[in-house]
């Protein structure tokens, strides 16, 4: 019971920590050029412009 108790700790310590980061970042949030936008070809990745190699900068 005490390491499923801790193990409980540790990921609600990490999601506490990447949300403290991202509001403190103060950036929107931004998808990327691969995943789902990747599944219909005809549109245009509205990030990068339809440039892959902008998405890596």
């Amino acid at each position: 019971m005490a390491t499923f108790i801790f193990a409980l700790i540790i990921v609600v310590l990490s999601i506490l920590g990447l949300s403290l980061g991202l509001i403190l970042n103060n950036k929107p949030l931004q998808g990327s050029c691969g995943g789902m936008n990747n599944l219909d070809s005809d549109i245009e990745c509205g990030i990068c412009g339809g440039n892959p190699n902008k998405c890596s900068k």
